[in-house]
């Protein structure tokens, strides 16, 4: 219930903030002193300013995760705004391409070391919304300054406005279909000593990926077995689709279908988009061993098939696709069409070891398809 509650806040709070945005748009372009003839070039000016001011504020309140990250001992791994990313790799900052779906930004950093079990959580996830506070608070002071009759004046509102509602819409604690937000990752690491535990070992095994580490090479201490009481907390769920990711790198393909169907069966705080990638991990795990039609046509349905659109950047993704082309449809041209998305997605994909990874199942694919 208290979900719901929150969801439908979260919801009006949205609505309010567009409603407003349009209001202003509308309002400016219709009484503000310009030629009649100008008037539909400025709405267009205005309308797409919006779009601008929107990008301006996912940047400020990634740029807050990294500002207080840094101050807070954390190092720089990862930077992205809609699929533009910035990923340190072997001490050099690099320009890939990677989206996550239902996100717009994310800024990943390599934590600081464990003292006593705690490293500092709150200035860190709540940076972002810090930022976007201080930019509406920023930009209302100077629209007080200019006053309304500026041609800046409608700019400053939209990003007052649109600052606040992603500082609301992040920081009130929410867990959508796909992905928590800030605030509900911080107040569950407040509640649960696990879960400060179980963002070390995300953030710290994200930055090796981008360092060209394999899971199968990391240390195995870094991946634990949450048990079914702990899969309900979402922030320690994280922990069971990274501990099957570390079985699937080391090619336990049963021992990963037998944990997968577990953690589908029990009642979890899995995020929807894991829940895709574990679905989809699980039929390639069945493709790669039994094969059998029954199973895969059950995994395969048309919701699982509607997810798979907007996470097709994922080589993961790509890659079942090549081997339900060519185990499961045995169709070789369309399995090659496949293939070679795969290739042009992993040019520009930031992390070298899933690379690696994804190019030994693929391999792993045709060597069965041939036998």
């Amino acid at each position: 219930m208290q979900n719901k509650l929150i969801s439908i806040l979260i919801t009006i709070i949205n609505i309010s903030a567009y409603a407003l945005c349009g209001a202003i748009i509308g309002l400016y372009s219709y009484f503000f002193d310009i030629e009649p003839s100008m008037k539909p070039l400025f709405f267009i000016f205005l309308f797409l300013m919006f779009y601008v001011v929107r990008f301006l504020n996912v940047i400020i309140h990634e740029a807050g995760h990294l500002v207080f990250g840094l101050l807070t001992g954390y190092k720089f791994s990862m930077f992205r705004i809609l699929n533009y990313t910035f990923v340190k790799t072997k001490g050099k900052i690099k320009l890939k391409k990677y989206n996550i779906p239902g996100s717009m930004g994310q800024c990943l950093m390599a934590p600081p070391e464990l003292k006593c079990g705690k490293m500092p959580v709150v200035l860190f996830n709540y940076g972002g919304v810090i930022f976007n506070v201080l930019s509406a608070i920023v930009s209302c002071t100077v629209f007080y300054m200019i006053g309304y009759i500026s041609c800046f004046a409608p700019f400053l509102l939209m990003m007052a406005l649109v600052g606040l509602n992603i500082a609301l819409t992040n920081g009130i604690p929410m867990k959508n279909k796909m992905l928590s937000n800030d605030g509900c990752n911080t107040f569950e690491m407040l509640r649960n000593e696990k879960a400060v535990l179980s963002l070390w070992a995300q953030l710290k095994i994200s930055a090796c990926l981008t360092e060209g580490v394999r899971l199968k090479d990391m240390p195995f201490e870094w991946f634990y077995l949450p048990g079914d009481d702990e899969m309900e907390n979402g922030a320690e769920a994280v922990m069971g689709p990274m501990y099957c990711s570390r079985l699937m790198d080391e090619g336990k393909f049963h021992e990963v279908t037998k944990l997968i169907e577990h953690f589908l069966k029990i009642k979890s705080g899995i995020i929807g988009l894991h829940r895709i990638q574990l679905t989809l991990d699980l039929m390639f795990c069945e493709m790669m061993t039994e094969n059998r039609k029954e199973v895969i046509d059950k995994l395969y349905t048309k919701q699982i098939k509607r997810a798979m659109k907007p996470m097709s950047c994922f080589l993961s993704t790509i890659r079942t696709e090549y081997a339900y082309a060519l185990l499961y449809e045995k169709d070789k041209e369309k399995a090659e069409g496949i293939f070679a998305r795969f290739e042009k997605a992993a040019k520009n994909y930031p992390y070298p070891a899933e690379i690696e990874a994804e190019y030994e199942f693929i391999k792993l694919v045709k060597e069965k398809a041939n036998a």
